[in-house]
């Protein structure tokens, strides 16, 4: 065998065996941050521990007066292995979030042991309707496409009314982009023709790309 031959067999077994490296690094590097992006396909909410969302808050009267403003912010702290699923808690300084997780229809998100409901449909086509898992909130894709200018940037997003069965007045549409997450919300407790409007924005995001 000649030198030149030899080289070349080095230089390719000596690249095979970076590439295998690499490749476990990279594997041992995802499961750290426990990242659910499903092989890499997008997702109505990327999910790995320390992201973070945090909205304004603002209510208004019918004269568009402020009632009152805040700031809310949703932090992934951990994941779990549920149900041989990872669920990824989230937790925030306005109420209970719970447990979230990409599946293929979607994002889904468990309260408690029994409630279980899928909190955004994707990928979905408009007039796409479902309801939680006590039948007290209907759900329905009114937009895939359309463009919402907050703080943080202008996002295309998809937009999903919910609203109570027993309440057609009450209702919210949730704003959504993929692979960020949710960008904005509106709720009209009393409809639109009540004294109230409440829209949260989101004002600061800290994803991890890991």
């Amino acid at each position: 065998m000649s030198i030149e031959s030899l080289t070349v067999k080095i230089l390719i077994i000596c690249l095979a065996c970076i590439t295998i490296l690499y490749s476990a690094v990279t594997m041992v590097s995802c499961g750290n941050n426990g990242v659910n992006n499903h092989e890499s396909t997008p997702v109505i909410m990327p999910l790995a521990i320390g992201n973070s969302w945090t909205s304004e808050r603002l209510a208004t009267d019918s004269l568009g007066d402020t009632l009152w403003i805040d700031t809310c912010t949703s932090r992934i702290a951990s994941y779990s292995n549920i149900d041989s699923e990872i669920w990824f808690k989230l937790v925030s300084n306005c109420g209970k979030v719970g447990h979230k997780t990409n599946r293929k229809d979607g994002l889904w998100t468990k309260l408690d042991s029994i409630e279980l409901n899928l909190t955004a449909k994707y990928p979905a086509d408009v007039g796409y309707r479902w309801t939680n898992s006590d039948s007290s909130t209907e759900y329905i894709v009114v937009t895939t496409d359309t463009m919402i200018m907050v703080p943080t940037g202008t996002f295309k997003c998809y937009g999903y009314r919910w609203g109570d069965v027993s309440d057609s007045n009450s209702f919210g549409i949730n704003y959504y982009s993929p692979d960020i997450g949710i960008v904005m919300n509106k709720y009209w407790p009393h409809g639109l023709s009540g004294n109230n409007e409440q829209t949260n924005r989101l004002i600061a995001l800290n994803l991890n790309l890991n």
